[in-house]
């Protein structure tokens, strides 16, 4: 809780430092980091450097706040150099932190036990541990102190001193050079030998850690998956109970609105009951003179009816008359054709022996024409 007005990073001021955070070949930015002690992991303000899918591990944690509600966070790779922590780290980004002038929230994760800058020098993060064979986690990192390089020198210096130690007593039995050199020799394959099965058990171990560190990542990115599904169905169940309550009362003040809905209808009803009712009986009475009056159309009805039977009757005898003297005047219109037809052959077998006889009668004169003109010829008068 802030007070109106109050700085919000004055309560915090004593764990805030300055820093350095970049990318990878990008430009060093100058911000602030608070020391939470209280923060598993660390968390950045996204418009602090341009993170990007280069920087993006893929992978994400998961943050749970007051509110007691879990949210995934997006994981990336960046460079921070502060008092506690330089080197490589996976941080997740946040749009906005909830301190005011903060850039970075330092968390357990990199800073470790740490809360203030000490006059040694800061802990080095690094993607494989210094004193360890090869181990490298893609997306993860190791916070390592200063002094842990340290002990392990001293641990493997005094454990050469006694192999040493040995190895001189060893030679000091030996009377000659070449016997001490022969034995050296000795010594030295059996180490070589030595050295290559270290090795190979150390390939095999490897190997088997590996798989146990990519079981071990998959059960985590599951386990994750379960709590965030798990925090979902939380959610969903909430909402769920929020939605039956207010489906719950907004039924029963539907059900009070349509309680006084079906008193108002049933009064209305009752009212326009009891005016059909009236209406009913002006209809009845109604009725009875429109019977009567039906009754009287009904015989006036029957009296035409039989009116135009009686003319239909007569129009029939008409029309069947008309029908007799259209097939009397068809049958003599037929007959006058026929009369027609045989007074044209006749013309016609007439006109074709008149032009026989004209054709013939018109040969027969220019038969006598012409012995009209042979016959001086024939006599010899020509």
């Amino acid at each position: 809780m802030f007070s109106a007005g109050g700085d919000p990073k004055a309560g915090y001021s004593a764990f805030v430092s300055e820093g350095f955070v970049s990318l990878s070949g990008g430009k060093a930015i100058k911000v602030n980091i608070l020391r939470d002690t209280g923060a598993l992991h660390t968390y950045v303000r996204r418009n602090i450097v341009p993170f990007s899918s280069t920087s993006d591990t893929g992978d994400f944690s998961l943050m749970r706040g007051m509110g007691m509600q879990l949210i995934p966070v997006p994981l990336h790779r960046m460079s921070i150099v502060c008092g506690l922590v330089s080197g490589e780290v996976v941080v997740g980004v946040r749009p906005e932190l909830p301190v005011e002038g903060v850039d970075v929230i330092l968390g357990n994760d990199l800073a470790g036990d740490k809360v203030w800058a000490e006059a040694i020098a800061p802990n080095v993060v690094t993607q494989v541990p210094v004193s360890s064979y090869p181990s490298k986690q893609e997306g993860k990192t190791e916070v390592l102190p200063a002094c842990a390089v340290t002990h392990a020198k001293k641990k493997k210096v005094k454990g050469l001193g006694k192999e040493i130690t040995l190895l001189m007593q060893t030679l000091n039995t030996l009377s000659t050079s070449e016997e001490k050199l022969g034995g050296l020799c000795t010594m030295y394959a059996e180490l070589l030998e030595e050295n290559r099965n270290t090795q190979k058990q150390m390939k095999v171990l490897q190997k088997k850690q590996n798989q146990l560190v990519q079981e071990k990542d998959n059960l985590r990115n599951e386990h994750s998956k379960a709590i965030l599904a798990r925090s979902k169905l939380e959610s969903l169940c909430r909402e769920l109970q929020r939605h039956n309550r207010t489906l719950k009362e907004e039924g029963i003040q539907r059900t009070r609105l349509e309680e006084e809905k079906r008193k108002e209808v049933t009064s209305h009803f009752q009212v326009t009951l009891n005016d059909i009712q009236t209406q009913m009986e002006r209809h009845d009475e109604r009725n009875a003179s429109l019977r009567q009056e039906n009754a009287d159309l009904a015989e006036k009805l029957k009296k035409l009816y039989e009116q135009y039977k009686l003319r239909e009757e007569h129009i029939d005898k008409v029309v069947k008359h008309k029908d007799l003297q259209q097939q009397l005047v068809d049958a003599k219109l037929h007959q006058a054709q026929e009369l027609l037809k045989e007074s044209e052959e006749r013309h016609e077998r007439e006109r074709d022996f008149l032009l026989k006889e004209a054709v013939e009668s018109q040969m027969m004169c220019e038969l006598k024409l012409q012995s009209t003109c042979w016959s001086p010829l024939l006599r010899g008068e020509v």
